[in-house]
């Protein structure tokens, strides 16, 4: 997802008898623009702060799922050895397969999901969203906005977002999007808008766990896939 920056537009210099004028619309511009940056800067910080916090969800996810799946990986090979005289050859042969598998895709995939450093992303997208925050709390705070400050802020928010080399995703901004509009409409619109961040909360649960809710019934499906065996 694109971060949004904006360029400042600098009017050019106006005939001396066109003074007034020219001060008033450079004096609407920055103000447009004022009201401009404190939207959209408001709307990059939730989504980094979001994004964070994705993926700190992401890292527990991933570290229960696999932690589980090892667990099942080795008490498969442990109910083997005490109770395969219970069992049927084939069926010891399943479950010999079944935990040979479990343990090899809970390693392949635990790997990988390390690899992308959900934690380490989730500390930098932080920093990032509290480096955004604090420009963003400056702009707010001043009470009256000239080319020249408008311009250092501009140039702080920017070494802010290239300080942090990985951005928020679309779900990120669309959740901000979303919780920026719950608290901007009307009392009226209140539910609509509650409607779609809940819609989108649900979209984002499944983004984490989705490939995990898909792996952990797979023991259970071997273990019915021995059943029938029996």
């Amino acid at each position: 997802m694109p971060t949004l920056r904006r360029p400042i537009l600098v009017a050019a210099q106006a005939p001396f008898s066109g003074a007034r004028q020219f001060a008033a619309d450079t004096h609407g511009h920055l103000a447009d623009l004022h009201r401009e940056y404190l939207h959209d800067w408001t709307i990059v910080k939730r989504a980094r702060f979001n994004a964070a916090k994705r993926y700190e969800r992401k890292q527990q996810a991933s570290t229960l799922a696999f932690a589980t799946l090892g667990v099942v990986g080795f008490m498969l090979p442990y109910f083997i050895l005490n109770f395969g005289g219970l069992l049927s050859e084939e069926a010891r042969k399943l479950l010999d397969f079944a935990g040979f598998a479990t343990g090899l895709f809970s390693l392949v995939l635990g790997l990988v999901e390390q690899a992308r450093g959900y934690e380490s992303m989730a500390r930098r997208l932080n920093t990032s969203a509290l480096e955004v925050n604090s420009v963003l709390r400056r702009l707010r705070a001043a009470s009256h906005i000239d080319d020249d400050m408008l311009r250092g802020l501009v140039t702080d928010y920017e070494a802010a977002l290239d300080r942090c080399d990985i951005n928020h995703d679309d779900i990120d901004s669309e959740i901000a999007n979303a919780q920026q509009s719950r608290h901007e409409t009307r009392a009226t619109d209140q539910t609509l808008a509650q409607r779609k961040l809940r819609r989108l909360k649900w979209q984002e649960f499944f983004q984490i766990w989705g490939l995990y809710l898909f792996i952990l019934p797979l023991p259970t499906i071997w273990a019915l896939i021995v059943w029938i065996a029996l």
